[in-house]
């Protein structure tokens, strides 16, 4: 058996490759054989990180990699939204669409769906959704995003991240470390001093870690603030999701705006603060019962900062590593829908 999978695979976001990581791991715990071909930006990238066949993203390869499969695999990530570009979304339910039109089934793997705004992509991406065989979403919102698009029935589990379980290695540090993983935002420029002064409160008693996420974006971003707070602030490289793991394993705290470094937080069992810059940050805090501590939409005030920081290294994380776990479990759910229908029709077939 064989699924072509879209996303937003080989541009070097460790958030997605983490969800491609953790997908691939548990559509393999369930059939070894299941041979994945990934669409991606960097075909060879993917292939060797994660030991899949890859295809690049043009139209032609799409084509051929859907005629020789049983079916594509849409997510996970937030594939089905047009507060990236319209484009985007397009291309993604296009894929979707592809798929139909050439009778191969299409399953929905934990994406993150919203906003969809604009009436061209409310249709298309509505149409995918309804044409979908088996549409599952990582949270409420989602959920919501999705029947306000049409869509059926539409299972709620979680973002495929959170099962990955802790890191193999955790990196050593020779200080109590707190990693801090910033994204760039519209209204960032209204939160920057009061975040900087709260660093350098923090800084006096712990190490400061910053991570770029998806270095392309964030990396600039994370230069200039460790800069700004001082000697005790570094910028750290990773090759590869592994070592960005083993770094946010040897946190105490991670503070947060990019959702994957909460997630990969949470499967490492370090708490987080959160600084939201969209909804899904905010829900996903939620879930796991962690607490968000400002919003680059918003305000961001230093002292509080440091107050839910120090309160959240003091705090008790049986609830916090009990929803977690929860979730995980949740996680693997698409996976198992996915091959059990995937097997059914090739039983139907033969």
């Amino acid at each position: 058996m064989r699924l072509v999978v879209s996303g937003y695979y080989g541009f070097g976001n460790a958030g997605d490759e983490a969800i491609l990581s953790a997908m691939v791991a548990d559509l393999r715990r369930l059939d070894p054989r299941l041979e994945l071909v990934v669409i991606s930006g960097d075909p060879a990238e993917t292939s060797r990180r994660h030991r899949v066949r890859a295809i690049g993203r043009g139209l032609v390869e799409a084509i051929r990699g859907l005629l020789r499969s049983d079916g594509l695999v849409s997510g996970g990530g937030g594939l089905l939204q047009d507060r990236t570009s319209t484009r985007s979304l397009v291309y993604y339910a296009g894929l979707m669409l592809l798929a139909v039109a050439l009778r191969r089934p299409v399953y929905v793997y934990a994406q993150g769906i919203g906003p969809v705004e604009g009436r061209v992509a409310r249709a298309v991406a509505g149409l995918a959704l309804r044409l979908a065989t088996y549409v599952s979403v990582r949270d409420q919102g989602s959920l919501d995003a999705a029947r306000s698009l049409g869509a059926g029935d539409v299972e709620v589990t979680a973002d495929p991240a959170i099962g990955l379980g802790p890191p193999a290695s955790r990196t050593a540090r020779t200080r109590p470390t707190i990693l801090v993983a910033v994204r760039p935002a519209p209204r960032w420029v209204q939160i920057e001093d009061a975040f900087v002064a709260a660093l350098r409160r923090l800084g006096e008693s712990h190490g400061l870690v910053f991570v770029a996420m998806h270095p392309a974006q964030d990396g600039p971003l994370a230069t200039r603030l460790a800069a700004r707070v001082g000697p005790y602030a570094i910028v750290a490289d990773y090759a590869d999701l592994e070592a960005l793991m083993g770094h946010i394993g040897s946190a105490e705290l991670v503070i947060g705006m990019r959702l994957h470094a909460l997630i990969l937080a949470a499967t490492a069992g370090v708490p987080f603060v959160a600084v939201s810059y969209d909804p899904k940050v905010d829900a996903f805090a939620a879930a796991v019962r962690q607490p968000v501590a400002g919003s680059v939409n918003g305000s961001l005030d230093a002292d509080a900062l440091v107050r839910v920081v120090r309160s959240q290294l003091r705090a008790n994380p049986d609830g916090y590593r009990a929803s977690v776990a929860e979730l995980a479990l949740r996680a693997r759910r698409p996976a198992d829908a996915i091959v059990a229908a995937v097997r059914l029709r090739a039983s139907t077939k033969s």
